[in-house]
């Protein structure tokens, strides 16, 4: 895989992730049958309780998720692009927030990975729902480029 596609499609994968985490921490899916019982076992796999791993979790997968829209507007500068990374700016804020308050502040009430994983959250919808409506774009222009006149 070559740099320029990683740099594609690698807030996808992000954003799957988050929105995954997002599930297992609502319990929003736990109406379908059988995924609620499997999102509760991989929950019950993941050490949440360890600090470290719930900072890198809800802060860290944010922060990747908006540094990798940064990124990818500056090599791909489609104005879809640019629109994302700048809706990923207030999100780069909030996680540099609350990375900077979970490490550097004394011990208390921690809002900081709450606002980062809904931040987070609510930026990779918009991801996924960027990548959903650009390969149906693609997949209606392929069709037209092959029909056959009547």
């Amino acid at each position: 895989m070559n740099g320029r596609r990683a740099i594609g499609y690698g807030p996808y994968a992000v954003a799957g992730g988050i929105a995954l985490i997002g599930a297992l921490v609502t319990g929003v899916l736990d109406f379908v049958p059988g995924l609620g019982w499997f999102l509760r076992a991989v929950a019950s796999i993941l050490p949440l309780s360890d600090p470290n791993l719930s900072v890198s979790l809800f802060v860290g997968l944010p922060l990747l998720l908006a540094l990798s829209l940064v990124l990818r507007a500056t090599y791909v500068t489609t104005p879809a692009n640019v629109v994302l990374a700048l809706l990923a700016v207030p999100c780069l804020l909030v996680c540099l927030w609350a990375l900077y308050s979970a490490v550097f502040t004394s011990p208390g009430v921690y809002f900081g990975g709450l606002f980062a994983i809904v931040m987070g959250t609510l930026l990779a919808i918009v991801v996924l729902v960027d990548g959903l409506l650009s390969r149906v774009g693609a997949f209606g222009s392929a069709r037209r480029r092959t029909r056959f006149p009547d």
